[in-house]
């Protein structure tokens, strides 16, 4: 394991699953955990107030949003402990999935998954970068194995996962 003294991380979707359970996970191991969540005052950002340590801040975003993303870089970028330390990792974990077989499917709904799980990704790691780049940091894109494969129902969402294995 890596030292985590000093550390901190920015992670999105936060407000459940998998972004939520990193947090708790990481602020438990002695990170600075910024904790994006969608809803500032919903029941996951409540949950983590209530689970985490106060190191852990919660930052509104909202990745489909140019101005919420800077924002929220703004706000983590004034918060961090040691400014000169920049910021340790991003963790790119916000998704949708929608129902949708591609023939019955409007192209709104591919849009709006592709909004959040492919722009919104791109949209954090290019705000986030210069804090990323003075830590000498990492980014991480969570995936999915649905990158790899189709499931019925599930054109929208395979068709937005299959992008992360490019970045």
């Amino acid at each position: 394991m890596l030292p985590v003294d000093g550390r901190t991380v920015f992670i999105t979707g936060c407000d459940s699953g998998f972004g939520h359970q990193l947090a708790c996970r990481l602020d438990k191991l002695g990170l600075t955990v910024f904790a994006g969540c969608l809803i500032e005052g919903g029941d996951g950002a409540q949950k983590l107030r209530s689970l985490c340590s106060r190191s852990l801040k919660i930052v509104p975003i909202d990745v489909t949003s140019d101005d919420s993303v800077r924002l929220a870089q703004k706000i983590v970028e004034d918060s961090l402990p040691d400014k000169s330390k920049g910021l340790w990792a991003v963790v790119n974990n916000a998704g949708i999935w929608r129902w949708g077989e591609i023939e019955w499917a409007k192209v709104d709904i591919f849009k709006e998954v592709a909004e959040v799980n492919v722009y919104g990704m791109v949209r954090v790691t290019k705000a986030f970068l210069p804090l990323i780049r003075q830590a000498k940091g990492r980014i991480v894109n969570v995936g999915s194995m649905s990158g790899m494969f189709t499931v019925p129902a599930g054109a929208t969402y395979c068709m937005s996962k299959i992008c992360h294995r490019i970045f």
